[in-house]
């Protein structure tokens, strides 16, 4: 699996902070052991490695069918746009607080379960906008996760932590990494887990991005 640029991680962990603080996937939380029980219903033979190369599809059994989220309803004080299928919400984390603006994706499972939500917000000190991936619990943490645009070239990045609500990934969206999503209309978000078994399995959730680059214009402007 790829490793992270040493400028990439020491600058990964604000990205958290830049979210906005009126994230709405801050209040989602994923079903425990749903990665695992998802993935038993998928297809079978999935790699137990990523990647083989730079650039090697990572191929994996998919979490069962999953749909995009509807809109998230309205709220006092919240301003919400949709994008396809990128809402964004833009509002004050308090009174005397500039306004600010994220854009948000969920995507449910088959029983209407959350197992991705997905948030993409400003970076103190950066032109480059973050992303807050929240994956479910059960997962397996030390390779990380890898995004993956319309099956091509992967994209790593770490597990910060894990907490009742689910895995936290954060990821600075720069150069390449950003020129993918932009360009693409489907990502996967790849892990590990055992399965029932006992046996690593890669697994993946995907997430449209439709609408990615015209929220992402609206929420940087």
């Amino acid at each position: 699996m790829h490793q992270i640029a040493p400028r990439t991680a020491e600058r990964i962990g604000s990205v958290a902070r830049g979210i906005a603080a009126l994230c709405a996937i801050a209040l989602v939380a994923l079903p425990v052991g749903s990665a695992v029980r998802a993935q038993q219903t998928g297809q079978t033979g999935a790699p137990q490695t990523f990647g083989a190369q730079p650039g090697a599809p990572a191929a994996g059994t998919q979490l069962g069918r999953t749909t995009t989220a509807p809109p998230p309803p309205s709220e006092p004080g919240l301003e919400v746009r949709q994008f396809q299928d990128w809402a964004v919400r833009c509002g004050r984390p308090a009174e005397d607080a500039p306004q600010t603006c994220e854009m948000v994706q969920q995507r449910l499972d088959e029983q209407g379960q959350t197992v991705l939500a997905i948030a993409v917000g400003r970076v103190p000190n950066t032109d480059d906008p973050g992303m807050l991936i929240i994956l479910p619990l059960g997962i397996w943490l030390p390779p990380g996760v890898v995004l993956q645009v319309d099956g091509g070239e992967e994209v790593p990045a770490r597990i910060e932590r894990c907490e009742r609500r689910g895995c936290q990934v954060e990821l600075l969206l720069e150069g390449n990494a950003l020129t993918l999503l932009k360009a693409g209309t489907e990502a996967n978000v790849l892990f590990q887990i055992y399965d029932e078994n006992g046996q690593p399995k890669v697994v993946g959730v995907p997430f449209s991005l439709l609408g990615f680059t015209a929220a992402l214009n609206e929420i940087m402007a």
